[in-house]
């Protein structure tokens, strides 16, 4: 029996509180259950779509009017969504960092389940389907589905990694007894990493005053991602994925100005040469503290400061020296002409602040620095 006035009282009348009010004014509710995401996703879990729907429906609303973003104060948990523009940019390793707060929860690549779906090609279906996961409310097929995706739900928190390393029915009782809604409401903060999502797709979210959101962008130099991206036989295409980076790159200097306590741009090359400088940083914008904890402080020493790599492909164990340019000795000429041709990939790299090579050996010369006026 919980006591009433005690926290744990209040977080769980606050989190039915939020419950209730996304469902009749956020992201989620009425809007979502006309988004067509709930439309393929319903079908493909075998459920039957909302009855309000259909092909004149989707992507409205009933009232046909905008929701208003001035709600009152922001409440509930801290969100930091990890935005990386680009696959293999390090935004593991951030989320592992990041999921070192302590009692924080991390859901990792949330946009994976819709990929495929209508909604991905809605930008308005995608933020009421972010919204769900900011405020904690998500339905029960993406809790399942979380849960039945050991790759991901391992970085949700201590106790999923604890249940993920039992076997059989051990392993099945102890992930059906995680209520994840509870868990995601009752934390101070909600770590979401995404990488399937464009920057400014985020603007009315940042507007919203209920949400209370903070930012990361993540950047790498397109030709290091490019190269590992092909390496596991993925769409490594340059032009359409330095386009995104480039949008990426030239929506943040907007939104930094629009929202510069909310948006915070963060370099993989930077957080490898300064680890400890750049969590500093980012603990200051996240929770105006710069003071790391323990463990962040064990974490940043052990897999970024020790000197030593681990071999795999969803490895944290960095030797972060080195890591930054390592794509310089692994990259073949073929594929660094062919992206540093590409006008979109050119201006991405200038826009960094990064030098480019004109061939292979070039590039393998370390006498010629990445970082270019580097401070």
């Amino acid at each position: 029996m919980v006591a009433r006035g005690s926290f744990a009282y209040r977080r769980r009348l606050w989190a039915a509180i939020m419950g209730v009010m996304f469902l009749l004014f956020g992201y989620t509710g009425v809007l979502l259950s006309r988004c067509p995401y709930n439309i393929a996703y319903s079908k493909a879990a075998g459920r039957t779509p909302h009855p309000l729907l259909d092909a004149h429906t989707q992507g409205e609303t009933l009232t046909g009017e905008e929701p208003s973003n001035d709600r009152g104060p922001a409440a509930g948990p801290l969100v930091v969504l990890l935005l990386s523009s680009m696959p293999r940019s390090g935004s593991t390793l951030l989320t592992d960092l990041l999921g070192k707060i302590q009692d924080s929860v991390a859901v990792f690549e949330p946009l994976w389940l819709i990929e495929k779906t209508e909604c991905f090609k809605d930008e308005a279906c995608i933020q009421r389907y972010l919204g769900e996961i900011f405020s904690c409310t998500f339905s029960d097929d993406f809790e399942n589905w979380l849960k039945g995706k050991g790759l991901f739900f391992q970085y949700f928190n201590e106790q999923a990694r604890k249940c993920l390393a039992q076997k059989g029915k051990e392993k099945d009782a102890c992930l059906k007894a995680m209520n994840l809604r509870a868990l995601c409401a009752a934390t101070s903060v909600v770590v979401v990493k995404v990488v399937r999502a464009r920057l400014a797709w985020l603007h009315n979210m940042l507007e919203d005053s209920l949400i209370n959101l903070k930012v990361l962008q993540l950047t790498r130099d397109p030709r290091a991602s490019l190269r590992s991206i092909a390496t596991f036989g993925w769409d490594s295409n340059p032009p359409s994925r330095c386009a995104e980076l480039e949008d990426d790159l030239l929506t943040y200097e907007r939104m930094r100005q629009a929202f510069p306590d909310k948006v915070l741009q963060v370099h993989y090359e930077r957080l490898c040469l300064h680890p400890t400088e750049v969590t500093k940083d980012m603990f200051r914008f996240l929770l105006d503290n710069a003071t790391l904890p323990a463990a962040v402080t064990a974490y940043v020493q052990q897999h970024l400061l020790s000197g030593t790599s681990k071999k795999g492909t969803m490895t944290t164990f960095k030797n972060s020296s080195e890591e930054f340019q390592a794509w310089r000795f692994k990259i073949k000429e073929k594929q660094l002409m062919a992206i540093e041709a590409e006008p979109a990939c050119q201006r991405a790299i200038r826009h960094m602040g990064h030098a480019t090579f004109g061939s292979e050996a070039s590039a393998r010369n370390t006498s010629l620095p990445l970082i270019l006026n580097a401070a």
